[in-house]
């Protein structure tokens, strides 16, 4: 029960663990309707962006631990923003390509742990993204400072917590902008004969984009193009490769194929699906979303599907 003044307004409350879309869903799966004088509320540790359009596309409102809340309950309306807020800054994060690759293991390492949302500790860090441990703890602050993640109730153990994982996945991927990569043609129409080249070449070879998605969550229709990481001490003789395999280099945006060296954080999170590792899903996002054409509606399915923040 709800109450302000000498108004009451019944509630049922639901908890919703981290705060994420895909705990929110979990949360309300049983719900239909309720009666027309029952308010349902979701209360979580926090309540991501993406969760926050999830409840208000419901007309569900929703509180958090750290004081923020939406509520709308006939006559009571609150809107109120975190208290935890202090020293939190929309500019402390500076990307380049260690930065990039240090978001990119912590979010990867989350989407592994199913939304647990516990950021692995700087050693694990260092190894998933391949960068020195001063820069981890360095960039770490950073994160801390801009709100993304935060030291919580385990902080003598420098355990951290990812607070905002829709928002450093947005600056994240809105970072990366357009991805280089060296573009080959082929006569092949076949994505997976084309792939399956390229895995003869380099068994190591990680594949992402729409190749990926298909295989993740079979969205994608049609494959104009099939995007490899592959190791970077092995790229040119890899490159050298293919084109003795009847490929050839072409110009932006005609290649049926597009090849990248392999950064540390490209590999770890990967998956086998069909005799071919698949990149993490926090990287086959980016990929789609950095597609100028269909792009961007690809992707948000993509994110919505399978990463869930």
């Amino acid at each position: 029960m709800v109450s302000y003044r000498d108004v009451q307004v019944p509630v049922r409350l639901r908890w919703a663990g981290a705060g994420f879309p895909r705990d929110v869903r979990q949360a309300l799966h049983d719900i239909t309707t309720e009666p027309n004088d029952v308010a349902t509320v979701v209360a979580a540790k926090s309540v991501s962006r993406g969760a926050q359009e999830l409840l208000s596309e419901r007309d569900i409102g929703w509180v958090t631990e750290d004081g923020a809340a939406s509520l709308s309950l006939g006559p009571i309306w609150v809107e109120r923003r975190a208290t935890s807020t202090t020293g939190v800054r929309d500019d402390a994060v500076r990307w380049n390509a260690s930065t990039s690759d240090i978001a990119e293991a912590v979010l990867s390492a989350v989407v592994e742990a199913d939304l647990h949302r516990a950021v692995p500790g700087i050693a694990e860090l260092t190894a998933r993204s391949g960068r020195a441990s001063g820069s981890v703890s360095q960039t770490l602050t950073a994160f801390d400072s801009q709100g993304w993640t935060a030291k919580g109730r385990e902080a003598a153990r420098n355990r951290r917590t990812l607070i905002d994982a829709t928002g450093m996945l947005d600056s994240w991927s809105e970072s990366l902008g357009a991805l280089q990569g060296t573009e080959l043609y082929t006569f092949e129409r076949n994505p997976d004969r084309i792939a399956a080249e390229i895995r003869s070449v380099s068994a190591s070879a990680v594949f992402s984009g729409e190749f990926a998605e298909q295989r993740l969550a079979a969205t994608a229709t049609s494959l104009a193009q099939v995007i490899a990481y592959l190791p970077a001490n092995a790229f040119p003789d890899a490159l050298t490769r293919l084109i003795a395999h009847d490929f050839e280099e072409a110009s932006e945006g005609a290649g049926r194929l597009i090849i990248r060296p392999m950064r540390a954080p490209a590999f770890h999170g990967t998956m086998l699906i069909d005799g071919f590792r698949l990149a993490s899903p926090i990287r086959v996002y980016a990929e789609l979303r950095a597609q100028e054409v269909r792009g961007r509606e690809l992707a948000d399915a993509f994110r919505h599907r399978e990463i869930g923040f």
